[in-house]
Parts: structure tokens; sequence; C-alpha cells
């Protein structure tokens, strides 16, 4: 096995154990690879830059950043949750990482995505964020409520319910407009509470309006299947910051070689507004 695909399997190893909020060791990296300790932390830090307790650490801050902008749980949960020794080492290493504390983070106005971490054991790509003004949108749309996992594989029921939505209405209308508000309540699970408003343009019997403003927009052309990934990973890449809300612009884009749908999705961000007022 070459050298990347030995760590290419050590993290999604890794990602496993951390989705278990799992206190992982150098020790369990050494036994999941089946090589030495020394071999394996050469290996690591060839093909990622970083050694192997770097890359658990940067990892474990970017799951407590998700926490503390998505969920209600007190800090020194999120710290014991995620296998920190202490409150003051988890404030320290988090304060190292994002240059505030984890109680100005939660506070700040938006998500600044700037310094997540996803890791390396992934294929996403799509172009940067583009900053645009959107006009008000009229539409006629359904309210769904659902709830969704933050740190490990998402629900069925969101998907499902966004899937159906957007079907029935690309099966009549050019476009479907899914308009969705992410709702931190949670201050035991790992899950945040979503309302989505999942519509079409309608200027007549609209009952919903959009609001004016700048957004930071990024582009997906592709299956739906791909899309739900996509969808739950692009804040890793983007070096923005934008308010608990997301708006997704759909259109049909023909089908592939073997006849599955593809779909074009623009998804609009909404900047801050003291963001954008200072840009």
């Amino acid at each position: 096995m070459k050298a990347k695909e030995v760590v290419d399997s050590v993290i999604n190893r890794m990602e496993i154990m951390l989705d278990n909020k799992s206190n992982i060791r150098i020790s369990d990296v050494e036994k999941i690879s089946g090589y030495s300790k020394r071999y394996i932390q050469r290996i690591f830090k060839n093909i990622t830059g970083m050694n192997i307790s770097t890359y658990i650490k940067k990892r474990k801050l970017t799951q407590a950043a998700i926490l503390l902008k998505l969920t209600k749980k007190k800090i020194n949960h999120i710290s014991m949750d995620l296998n920190f020794s202490t409150q003051q080492t988890f404030t320290r290493a988090f304060l190292r990482e994002f240059k505030v504390t984890p109680l100005v983070y939660r506070n700040e106005i938006g998500f600044d995505c700037s310094r997540l971490f996803l890791g390396y054991a992934n294929n996403i790509h799509f172009n940067n964020p583009v900053r645009k003004i959107i006009k008000p949108l009229k539409l006629k749309v359904k309210e769904y409520k659902y709830r969704d996992s933050l740190l490990s594989k998402p629900y069925s029921k969101g998907n499902r319910l966004r899937l159906e939505g957007v079907r029935s209405i690309l099966s009549r209308r050019e476009k479907a407009v899914i308009v969705t508000f992410l709702q931190p309540n949670s201050s035991f699970k790992f899950e945040i509470d979503l309302v989505a408003k999942i519509g079409y343009s309608d200027v007549t019997n609209y009952n919903y309006v959009t609001d004016e403003g700048a957004y930071w927009e990024i582009e997906y052309n592709g299956v739906w299947e791909d899309y739900i990934r996509f969808g739950r990973l692009f804040v890793f890449f983007i070096d923005v910051k934008f308010d608990l809300l997301i708006m997704e612009m759909i259109h049909l884009n023909g089908k592939t070689g073997d006849g599955q749908q593809l779909y074009h999705v623009k998804i609009c961000l909404p900047i801050p507004y003291n963001i954008e007022g200072d840009s």
C-alpha cells in the first residue's frame, strides 16, 4: 500500500473515532495503521504537512466551533464531550486556533468559517464564493421543521423532505428555492433545529419575501446524492462569515450518461450586516 493510501485509510478511521467523540491517542493511530509509531508519524506529516496530534487537535477544535455556534451546549460540556482534560485547556487551545475565546466566538455575529478544518480525506472541489447583491424574491412556500445531526451522518428526514419538495416544484417550474433558518436550540444533543421554506417565485400569490442584501454565492453542479455531502461540508472551504440562514436556488441541469438527474444549485449565504458595512 502506498504512503498516501495508508494515510487516507488512517484519517478515515480517525474521523470515525472523532464522530463517536472517542479520545484518540497516538498509540491508537499506530494500532489502526498497522505500522510503527515512527513510520506512521513520518508519512502522515509528509502527506498532510502536520503531525498526527496537531491534526487531531485541529479537528476537535473545529467540532467545538460548530457546537459553539449551532447548539446551546454549555462550554464546559463541549470541552468534556470532546475529551479536553479541563475547560481551561480547551479555552487556551481554542484561543490559539481561532484567535478568540470560545465565549467570544459563540457571541460573535455570523458564523466565521475562516479557521474551520475539515481534514484531507475528501474530494470536495468548488470555486471560491462570489459576493453579490440579491434583490428580494417573492415566493410561494411551504414551511417544514426538522432536525439534523451536526457531527455525524445526516438524518434522512430532512433530505427526504427537501428532495420531494424540489422534485415536485421542478416538475412544474423552472426554479425551486429553499430558504433554511438554522436554529441552535439543543443544550444536550449534537443536533440543530432547521426551518425550511421550500417554494418558487410567484409575484401574485406569494406568502414569503426574502431580504435584499449582500450574499456570498457558491455554485454546485451534479447529482443530488453528492449535493447532500457538498451541502454539509462547504463551510469548511470558505473563508467568510455568514448569518445562520442558507438560501438555495435550484434548477434541473440535464442528466448523466447513465440517466441520473443533474442539478445546478446556487447557495446564497447572507453577509452579516456589520461585515457588509465594513466591506
